[in-house]
């Protein structure tokens, strides 16, 4: 039976309202100021922030994207301390029936481009310049299209302006892109079928290791040496409650993963594990 995370979950895993910077190099951490932004369209301020990521070129442009749970997405410019918005159910290609909800996957590639995916409606969207225009790239139905389920978090190739590597996980397992999201290939052999995956990390030497190195977490925790073509499964890690595996919310890889081989991984526990 798959797992799913439950409104009283959501309430914990994301952050309400506003954002807060920290940029005061003297007081550190322990200094936080609101920065925004003001919400707009249905519920007001009453809304969740799904999804937060930095532009791979935020020393120079000072953007930051974040998703809310009603389809916006808004691009912060530290400059001038403004915020701007989409609403990318106003270009979704099949209408609003099908637009996104809770647009909780975001990434961004070494050029600057955006992806966003959404849990409910299913949507893929992206921006090849940094947030100034976007399209919808679903595709549902279509050859290559995207898997029409729940999207939850994307891993970029580090050499991805040159291979155009895309990867995402969700409800159906693994996808990959290798022409910049144009079209899309389920990567999900040896995996378990009909469980979420919360979770994906590709090494920092993906682009030049012959094995490709990648781990996705959901029900349990696996790992692939040949992009993702197959999928071994992970030991060691405690059983979560209610499960025989480990339940993996969040992975976190070393920088210098080649040499160190740390890999972090979130996990579902009993509070006295």
């Amino acid at each position: 039976m798959s797992r799913k995370i439950s409104p009283t979950c959501l309430v914990l895993i994301f952050c309400l309202l506003f954002l807060y910077s920290s940029n005061n190099a003297q007081a550190g951490l322990n200094s936080w100021t609101p920065i925004g932004p003001a919400f707009v369209g249905e519920g007001g301020s009453h809304r969740y922030t799904c999804s937060i990521a930095f532009s791979a070129n935020f020393a120079e442009n000072g953007k930051i994207f974040m998703g809310d749970e009603l389809g916006y997405v808004y691009i912060y410019n530290k400059d001038n301390n403004t915020w701007s918005n989409i609403y990318l159910k106003e270009i979704s290609l099949e209408g609003s029936a099908e637009a996104a909800w809770w647009l909780e996957a975001m990434a961004v590639a070494p050029d600057d481009t955006v992806f966003v995916g959404s849990s409910n409606g299913y949507r893929v969207y992206r921006s090849p310049d940094s947030g100034n225009t976007w399209e919808d790239i679903s595709r549902f139905r279509e050859p290559g299209g995207v898997p029409i389920s729940a999207h939850l978090q994307f891993g970029i190739s580090p050499n991805f302006v040159q291979d155009g590597t895309v990867f995402m996980v969700g409800s159906h397992g693994v996808a990959c892109s290798t022409d910049r999201g144009d079209n899309w290939e389920n990567k999900s052999t040896g995996l378990p079928s009909g469980y979420i995956l919360y979770c994906i990390a590709l090494s920092p030497d993906y682009s030049n290791n012959s094995d490709k190195p990648i781990f996705v977490g959901g029900y349990g925790l696996y790992r692939s040496t040949n992009n993702g073509d197959d999928w071994d499964e992970l030991g060691d890690l405690p059983a979560s409650p209610n499960s025989n595996k480990p339940i993996v919310y969040s992975l976190a890889i070393s920088p210098n993963f080649p040499q160190d081989q740390t890999l972090f991984a979130a996990v579902e526990l009993d509070t006295d594990s």
